[in-house]
């Protein structure tokens, strides 16, 4: 779920009836984890989203924000993999 899938529901936000699939985000992106930090850069910049799903060999590893991404670029050179902070046994 976006920032932007929750504000607009208004009081909505703090029911306990509503479920996830009534705000999440209909389409998600994906990236290889062996993409460079700079293209999921470009690709969140060009969509304006703030997380990419990461793949490996076609199968969800982990996700990747765009933090994550920012301390990558702080701290150098580094692929996808590397800076992913959340494995996929946090995501579900």
């Amino acid at each position: 779920i976006a920032g932007e899938d929750v504000i607009p529901c208004g009081d909505d936000v703090t029911s306990t009836n509503g479920i996830v699939g009534d705000v999440m985000s209909p389409f998600v992106l994906s990236i290889s984890e062996d993409a460079s930090i700079r293209d999921a850069a470009r690709l969140m910049l060009t969509e304006k989203v703030h997380r990419l799903l990461v793949l490996t060999n076609g199968k969800l590893a982990g996700l990747v924000s765009m933090s994550d991404l920012l301390r990558a670029f702080v701290g150098g050179d580094a692929s996808v993999s590397e800076v992913a902070k959340v494995p996929l046994a946090s995501i579900g």
